[in-house]
């Protein structure tokens, strides 16, 4: 069969607009681009330059080496460490500490747990950090290795869940000794882990240590006096009827008021405003009977030889 052909109209900028069949003089659906093909014409596709291959070294990138021993990251160092990163950051803001009640691990994730100034660990972990800690502090103190701060992190783990722990708050008292530890840093360390454990007999008497032996060399001053105050008044607040907490104040009045009469009325007004928020609590009671027998004892004398001095004159 012969074969069809087709005559183009081309307009005047090379574009042939449609096809026409000679034979039967219908259009076609074919439409051609001559422009496309011409040589003095370019695509908006075509590249304007021939496209250069580059490896990844000519670009810039580094090769990276993967390490074959990954350094340990147990729970412990991401608890100390989260620990010391608040002690950086937060100064004013008072940190606090406390285990919250998580049975089982349910999705992969750290147990320690930090909002604002808060601090938590989950229980379901407390075990077994507890026991790991414990027994590296043990083949620390055997070993003897002090100076490397592997004591101060292992007993600080420790003293965060166990505050009753007196080897732990022994070993910190040789830290302290040999100059690893400041003493306002401790006594900051110990305020955290009353916000968990109030009544911790072995926690006051480790601040009554670290006054004594601030004592040595310095004059303990006011603000001092007055944070450790508050922070009696703050644990007996966390624990009712708390024994520790006002022997404790019983011992900063005998050792750190110096007999100042002012200090003690002063004392006297405090106990009475936080007495009235907490009736029930006969603590505070005994406390202001021994503070109005102290006065008693070491100023009503006075007061009574000059009233009589007064009167003879």
């Amino acid at each position: 069969m012969p074969e069809k052909k087709s005559k183009c109209e081309t307009k005047s900028d090379g574009i042939e607009d449609k096809c026409v069949d000679s034979e039967t003089n219908c259009p076609t659906n074919s439409v051609q681009i001559n422009a496309l093909n011409h040589e003095s014409r370019r695509s908006a596709f075509s590249p304007y330059r021939p496209s250069t291959v580059l490896t990844n070294l000519q670009r810039g990138n580094i090769q990276t080496q993967t390490p074959t021993n990954w350094p340990e990251r147990s729970i412990h160092q991401l608890f100390v460490k989260t620990v010391d990163g608040y002690y950086h950051v937060i100064r004013e803001m008072r940190l606090e500490f406390d285990i919250i009640c998580i049975e089982d691990s349910v999705c992969n994730k750290s147990p320690v747990v930090h909002v604002e100034h808060r601090l938590g660990l989950e229980s379901w972990c407390v075990r077994h950090l507890y026991h790991y800690t414990y027994h590296k502090f043990l083949d620390s103190r055997i070993a003897n290795r002090i100076g490397d701060d592997s004591i101060n992190e292992w007993t600080r783990a420790l003293l965060l869940i166990n505050g009753d722990l007196s080897t732990a708050w022994s070993a910190r008292k040789e830290l302290i000794e040999k100059g690893y530890l400041k003493v306002l840093s401790e006594l900051k360390f110990s305020e955290v882990i009353l916000t968990r454990k109030p009544k911790s007999g072995d926690n006051f008497s480790h601040r009554e240590w670290l006054l004594k032996y601030l004592m040595k060399s310095e004059t303990i001053s006011d603000e001092l006096i007055t944070n450790e105050l508050r922070v009696t008044l703050e644990a007996a607040s966390r624990y009712n009827r708390n024994y520790h907490s006002w022997s404790h104040r019983i011992w900063i009045i005998k050792n750190l008021f110096n007999n100042s009469y002012e200090k003690l009325n002063c004392d006297l007004v405090i106990t009475k405003c936080w007495l009235e928020t907490h009736v029930s609590d006969y603590s505070c009671y005994q406390f202001r009977q021994f503070l109005f027998t102290y006065i008693h004892k070491n100023f009503i004398p006075t007061i009574d030889d000059n009233s009589d001095s007064v009167s003879n004159q």
